[in-house]
């Protein structure tokens, strides 16, 4: 069981990587960067309709 979860957490923190390094991007890269991932998602949500 041990190991299971050891592999979770391991997972899980590859997943949370990218938004821990964009948050030590200046304030205005951040705004960016943020504002393209969500014309993306808002893109990909509306091409399923």
């Amino acid at each position: 069981m041990v190991k299971k979860e050891n592999a979770y957490m391991y997972k899980k923190n590859d997943v949370l990587q990218p938004s821990k390094d964009i948050l030590s991007f200046p304030k205005d890269k951040q705004e960016h960067i943020l504002f393209a991932i969500d014309s993306m998602i808002k893109a990909t949500k509306l091409k399923r309709l």
